[in-house]
């Protein structure tokens, strides 16, 4: 029986090649990069290439895969694996597999394609190639050694969704004609056969001469999730009148019960559905839950015949999409379908079409529209993809109505934005945005010991840094945005990560980026203060704000920017202390508390006794007074002015949507203000209420239903309402400083290193009893107002509030 087991590796492969006495050899790869000998400048290409082998033993065998732009790699007609996992030209990915095969004859046959411009935008491309290079058997199996084959498969194109937002930043959606697929090459077989043209060298990125556009280096994660899931239901069948699939509401008086009872049967596994000749029918499946998911479609007959798969998070209350508005999620009644599509077109034959990437959200609607012959549904099945994210945690806030009921929400909200890279949403862009990120990493490290995702994002956004010094604000991206105070952002989270996990080697590479961050932003530095940054100065999407800017357009300084800066600096120095560079160290915080002068100086306003926006005190935002608290860097007047503020703002000021959120609470936290962190929290009360599966990117109307930096109350949770919190890098000292506010109860369990810190608290009138057991290591600080206490192992504390 073949096996196939996925490595994930901790160096590179071909050891002999990386020592070799020749300089122009090392890093060198026994094998080429190879590609079909015919032109390939149209898109989307989509081809095979397959290499036979006869073993006369069984035999393991260990290959490196890799492709440009994606494979999926079979032996013998059985999925291995897909990849390569998601970078950039410096940083190419490549899977490892083990495969054990018995003796005989074994086919291998990758399946590759490119999408060019249609390609999300998360995806970069050199030029069409595949790589296979095995560390045995190197003459039979290698690419450019062993006499590969290709033959193009045909039948792909792309398809617009000009009515929906930002149509393609997740990739165009494709169509598959089955009368052009050539369907024997698809699974290794048939005529026509090319053998592939050799391109240049395989090398890592180490290689003194290497092939320029793609430096290899082994996957950083281990494969992602592939699981079944249950079908949903049928909430609407409808024979159409025309093919107004999306302008047509599903209007009850046309439900058609008899069609949703035989759908519902095929996506049990039960009998065929059969579409009669010359008809036009649609299926509106809920999947009860949000998923990111791989389509699998298996039909029969019906030549000519049309099958779109369309997917959303929602339907709609209006005809137009530009609306947004789509009120509760659960609703189905006399709501409009508007989503992406991917299209099947029918042969005559029994085919099985091919899903090259996943889908997401929550509804599922299936378009079928025959032509002369009937056409035969054998099959529909929905495969899970995201990654393989083990949560070992868990939280539980009483009562569990208001803004605790969201918590499974922002749950599940971090597992589908995580994939090969964490994704802001995995509907509408599929990138990895700094601010979101970060929020994303603080959620992970709650949740899961396995850290591989957030280093992964920490370390490709340093990779991403323009000369200047500023990190990109989203990658891996084709298209470079820089959103320079996400740069800040990204100090931060790289200060999360020496918090939460630690790993001293892992942060001191990260220390030149950190510095590079700094002295880009030191070369804006004037009379005191950060002005004239260039690119997108985002700061949260607010509705005064114009593109979610402080100050739109203007390269005066600002107090939100300035505020973040002083804290950036304090995190690094930080960072750098902890390293023994005591020097740099303070001159981090001599540019801080610099800047914090001029910033006390330059945006306090005595009349209303908050820091303004801008210079001239017209603008006040909660964002300032925030990341002022934060700094530490205020008097104590200035602190309980701006926590009142946060605590009860008043009209004119501009307030924090979800995202920002975030900060406010942890400012809130400082203050002690947890009746203030629970009024700020209250906005998530509604999210399930609403049928909202994950959480929105904004207030409604949101664009996104699935926007993993609003999950954040999922941290929350466990390090602001239970309080659990290191303070000291590698988690090596916590402190447990409770915000429950009207809460009851919370109990929180969450991993560290190889165990766990488990924590009960109980509000009973005045007193809060605290029950913890925490590894025999860890140093622990219970802080209740002005009391400290400390403790240790297992144990219960009563405390009184006041």
């Amino acid at each position: 029986m073949i096996q196939a087991q996925r490595v994930v590796l901790d160096e590179l492969p071909f050891a002999a090649e990386r020592r070799s006495p020749l300089v122009w050899n090392r890093g060198s790869w026994p094998a080429k990069w190879i590609s079909p000998p015919w032109d390939l400048t149209a898109r989307p290409l989509v081809f095979a290439a397959r290499r036979t082998i006869s073993l006369e033993s069984a035999a393991t065998i260990r290959v490196h895969v890799s492709a440009d732009e994606r494979y999926a790699l079979f032996i013998d007609g059985i999925e291995v694996g897909r990849g390569p996992e998601r970078g950039d030209f410096n940083n190419w990915f490549f899977e490892t597999y083990d495969l054990t095969l018995p003796a005989g004859a074994h086919q291998m046959v990758a399946l590759v394609w490119a999408l060019g411009d249609a390609a999300p935008l998360a995806q970069f491309s050199a030029g069409v190639g595949f790589l296979l290079a095995a560390e045995t058997l190197r003459e039979q199996l290698n690419t450019g050694i062993a006499q590969w084959e290709t033959h193009a498969i045909g039948g792909t194109s792309t398809v617009d969704h000009p009515t929906i937002p930002l149509d393609g930043y997740a990739g165009k959606k494709l169509c598959f004609d089955a009368r052009k697929i050539n369907w024997e090459a698809l699974r290794g077989g048939g005529d026509g056969w090319s053998t592939a043209r050799v391109l240049g060298n395989a090398a890592s990125g180490h290689h003194v001469g290497r092939d320029p556009n793609r430096a290899l280096r082994p996957a950083m994660l281990p494969g992602m999730l592939s699981r079944a899931f249950p079908p949903g239901k049928c909430r609407h069948a409808e024979l159409m009148r025309d093919a107004s699939f999306e302008s047509a509401p599903c209007d009850p008086a046309r439900h058609d019960d008899k069609l949703a009872a035989a759908f519902e049967t095929l996506l049990q596994g039960g009998a065929p559905l059969i579409v009669a000749p010359k008809s036009r029918v649609r299926y509106v499946v809920d999947l009860n839950d949000y998923f990111c998911w791989y389509a699998n479609l298996s039909v029969g007959g019906g030549r000519d015949a049309v099958v779109r798969l369309r997917f959303a998070e929602s339907l709609f209350a209006h005809a137009d999409p530009a609306s947004r508005v789509k009120d509760n999620r659960n609703s189905v009644r006399n709501r409009f379908f508007h989503g992406y599509a991917d299209t099947f077109i029918c042969d005559g034959g029994d085919r099985t079409f091919p899903a090259l990437w996943w889908a997401a959200g929550r509804y599922l609607q299936i378009e079928i529209e025959t032509a002369d012959q009937p056409l035969r549904i054998d099959r529909l099945w929905l495969t899970e993809t995201r990654y393989p994210l083990e949560v070992e945690s868990e939280s539980k806030v009483e009562p569990s109505t208001g803004w605790p009921s969201a918590l499974p929400n922002c749950r599940r909200c971090i597992e589908v934005c995580a994939h090969e890279t964490m994704v802001d949403t995995p509907l509408f862009e599929q990138l990895a945005y700094i601010g979101d990120s970060r929020l994303q990493a603080l959620c992970h490290f709650v949740m899961t010991r396995d850290t591989r995702l957030v280093r992964k994002m920490i370390e490709m956004f340093d990779a991403s840094r323009v000369p200047e010094g500023f990190t990109l604000s989203r990658y891996p991206s084709r298209i470079p945005q820089l959103i320079s105070p996400f740069s800040l952002i990204w100090i931060q989270m790289v200060h999360d990560y020496a918090l939460w996990r630690g790993d001293e080697a892992f942060i001191r590479d990260r220390l030149p980026g950190v510095r590079a961050v700094i002295d880009a932003f030191l070369r804006h530095h004037q009379e005191g203060l950060i002005s004239k940054l260039p690119g997108w100065s985002f700061m949260d999407w607010t509705e005064q704000w114009r593109d979610g800017e402080v100050i739109t357009g203007s390269d005066a300084a600002n107090a939100p920017v300035n505020w973040l800066f002083v804290n950036a600096l304090q995190s690094a120095a930080e960072l750098e202390r902890q390293f023994g560079l005591t020097a740099l160290a303070a001159h981090y915080e001599s540019r801080a508390e610099l800047t914090a002068v001029a910033a006390r100086l330059r945006f306090w306003s005595p009349v209303r006794r908050l820091f303004a926006d801008d210079l001239g005190h017209t603008q006040f935002s909660e964002h300032a007074q925030t990341l002022a608290i934060l700094s530490g860097r205020i008097s104590a007047e200035q602190l309980q002015s701006c926590s009142a503020a946060l605590s009860l703002p008043t009209v004119d000021l501009v307030r924090a949507t979800m995202y920002f959120d975030h900060y406010c609470i942890e400012a809130q936290r400082v203050v002690g203000d947890p009746d203030g962190i629970a009024r700020r929290l209250s906005r998530w009360a509604e999210i399930s209420a609403m049928g909202i599966r994950c959480t929105p990117e904004r207030p409604e109307p949101t664009r996104s239903d699935a926007h993993a930096w609003s999950a954040h109350p999922l941290y929350h949770a466990a390090a602001t309402i239970a309080g659990i919190r290191p303070t000291d890098f590698g988690f090596s000292k916590i402190e447990i400083r409770p915000m429950l506010g009207g809460l009851k109860s919370v109990h929180a369990r969450l991993p560290r290193g190889n165990d766990f810190i488990d924590v009960s608290i109980e509000r009973s009138g005045e007193t809060l009893r605290i029950q913890h057991d925490l590894p025999a290591n860890l140093d622990a600080q219970v802080i209740v107002g002005d009391r400290e206490i400390d403790v240790r192992a297992r144990g219960a504390i009563e405390v009184p509030i006041s």
